[in-house]
């Protein structure tokens, strides 16, 4: 698994981006060290990260898809690394229940058909790893403009 590598500078970069109320983001993630390294990302560029854990990819879903309606966070991370019908079917069901925020879904598979189910469910972005954390901040702020 490679890390994600931000250069020095890079959040003076977006701190003038940064205002009094953060962007919050809900991270799902079925890897610690993803998800460590996505959540450094998105906190240097001044998003504020709820967690939902690194449970069994099941258990991980079912927390996602209950913290996303009871925090109603601003965007939702979802970087799991195994295309799974779990969180297919939590994103679907996310959406069902009213949950309009957007969703970008990190895709570590290049099967493009797994990518395309992931629009299918609801996903707005799909990223590609290994992933650039320039185009992660540039889309979570493009997909929430309002606070970014």
């Amino acid at each position: 698994m490679s890390a994600i590598r931000l250069s020095p500078l890079w959040p003076l970069r977006y701190a003038t981006m940064t205002q009094e109320a953060p962007i919050r983001a809900l991270l799902v993630a079925d890897d610690p060290a993803l998800g460590l390294s996505i959540a450094t990302t998105l906190r240097a560029g001044g998003v504020e990260v709820l967690d939902a854990g690194a449970e069994p990819l099941d258990r991980t879903a079912a927390a996602a898809l209950a913290l996303a309606l009871d925090a109603q966070p601003d965007i939702l991370v979802s970087a799991l690394r195994r295309p799974h019908r779990t969180q297919l079917s939590a994103i679907t069901a996310a959406r069902r229940n009213g949950w309009a925020a957007p969703l970008v879904v990190l895709s570590a598979s290049g099967d493009w058909r797994a990518q395309l189910a992931a629009y299918y469910s609801g996903a707005d972005v799909v990223l590609a790893e290994p992933l650039d954390p320039e185009e992660l901040m540039i889309t979570v702020r493009g997909l929430v403009p309002d606070k970014g």
